[in-house]
């Protein structure tokens, strides 16, 4: 499973809609929340590559 860990504060794990991926901006690293929280997200799809 791919995913991504970007930012400070306090920890926010995000689980996206149907199909969701992190290969399409905008991505939830580009929202207002980025700058407040350390956001994980994870790739449902696993079109990239493996973690």
């Amino acid at each position: 499973m791919y995913y991504e860990i970007r930012g400070t504060g306090q920890r926010l794990l995000i689980i996206s809609g149907t199909g969701g991926d992190l290969q399409r901006s905008p991505t939830i690293f580009d929202s207002p929340l980025a700058p407040q929280f350390e956001i994980l997200a994870y790739d449902q799809r696993s079109a990239r590559k493996l973690k």
